[in-house]
């Protein structure tokens, strides 16, 4: 094992907890099993290192057929120091949980040390009921708002509701904010600011509850790589970023210790004692999928990609961002099941030369034998990387003219 701030396993963490809740949430259909303090209890025990798995089948495909939204695959294990404090009391704070993310030591506090805050309320809202029918409490004029904008002030934390969203379809993703992360599991966990919501009961569509959350963000963006941050971000800084482009201000910081208050559920992550359960650099054998990219170029209009959106566009471009080389390397390539499972790695190529080196954490079958493959990108400098570049560029070179195979396989 290697010590070191992984930029993989708390946004992989973070991703779990969504496809576990979604999963939750449409195996009891229109039953309320599970109401949203449950999800958090559930959220925040995944957070704090409980493992455990949900199984079951597609409510709608049951055993006829492989559901590629239902069977998406995520990290299994995580290793990592989180402080977890006793239950809250709702009531007082208006909030299910008080999220903290640390460059410093948990333990050990020091005046340098920084932290970003997130205060969390929890809400369920289904889409196949009625709007009138939701819980009144996230009217902004709410006492339950009032309480959690209060508490945010006193914990210098950013105010943001976490809402549970379960579409009638379980296929059906629900639009947002973000771009990358659109599959029906990601969109099970949003995050909306307080901001917002009492922005979107001023305006003309408050009845609607799509509107409201096409101002969200799912969850896992909150550690991830999206909305322009760099891939080589650590964690707290991208944690910071995100709230950031939230459009809010800077919290103050009124109470001096959230984490030992009572009365408040407290979970504090500090990413830089995380510890990578899977470290390619310390084996990093395994085979790699090399794909050629080809001119880049926008995909016809109406053309759809696994999950119903607008794809850009395969193949590559000099202008073409850290994500946008990502999005048309990872998708969509005819392999194998067998390929497709047991593949390590992935390696970009456009105009002859290796443009990214990524580690497959997933694999998903999307129509046609084709499949998409879930990546992080490796540092370019690794020992992997190198390996990966200089094995690519040997079988480029080796590639006959003309050859029109788009992907090849090596090992390393």
């Amino acid at each position: 094992m290697t010590s070191r701030e992984p930029f993989d396993q708390l946004p992989r963490l973070m991703r779990l907890s969504s496809e576990n809740i979604y999963r939750l949430m449409h195996l009891s259909g229109n039953v309320d099993a599970w109401h949203e303090e449950s999800l958090t209890d559930v959220l925040r025990a995944h957070l704090a290192g409980a493992q455990y798995k949900v199984v079951g089948e597609c409510p709608v495909h049951r055993s006829r057929k492989r559901c590629r939204d239902w069977d998406r695959t995520s990290v299994r294990e995580i290793d990592g120091s989180i402080a977890l404090s006793t239950k809250q009391e709702e009531s007082k704070h208006g909030a299910d949980m008080l999220m903290t993310l640390t460059n410093g030591d948990p333990d050990r506090a020091r005046p340098d040390d920084e932290e970003v805050r997130f205060l969390l309320q929890a809400k369920r809202v289904r889409l196949a009921r009625n709007w009138s029918e939701r819980d009144s409490n996230l009217d902004p004029t709410s006492d339950q708002f009032e309480k959690l904008v209060q508490s945010a002030y006193e914990y210098g934390a950013y105010p943001y509701y976490l809402l549970y969203v379960q579409e009638e379809d379980p296929h059906q993703a629900t639009p947002n904010q973000c771009k990358i992360h659109t599959s029906p599991q990601d969109c099970a966990a949003m995050l909306v600011t307080a901001e917002d919501l009492e922005d979107h009961f001023s305006s003309k569509d408050k009845d609607d509850p799509r509107a409201l959350l096409e101002r969200g963000t799912p969850l896992r963006c909150l550690l991830d790589v999206c909305g322009g941050r760099s891939d080589k971000a650590s964690i707290f800084n991208r944690a910071k970023k995100f709230a950031e482009s939230q459009g809010s201000e800077t919290p103050k910081r009124k109470h001096p210790n959230p984490t030992r208050s009572s009365g408040i559920s407290s979970i504090v992550i500090n990413p830089s004692s995380f510890t990578r359960t899977d470290d390619v650099d310390s084996d990093p054998s395994g085979d790699a999928l090399v794909v050629l990219l080809g001119t880049a170029s926008d995909v016809p209009e109406g053309v759809k990609d696994g999950v119903g959106e607008q794809r850009r566009g395969g193949g590559w471009h000099p202008d073409y961002s850290a994500i946008d080389l990502r999005e048309a390397a990872r998708q969509w390539w005819v392999v194998s099941a067998e390929r497709a499972r047991t593949v390590r790695y992935l390696v970009a190529v456009g105009d002859r030369k290796v443009r990214g080196c990524y580690k497959i954490t997933g694999a998903q079958q999307v129509r046609g034998g084709r499949y998409e493959f879930d990546v992080e990108e490796l540092d370019r400098g690794s020992k992997v990387a190198r390996r990966l570049t200089l094995k690519t560029n040997s079988a480029v070179r080796a590639r006959k003219r003309g050859a029109r195979n788009p992907i090849s396989y090596i090992t390393v």
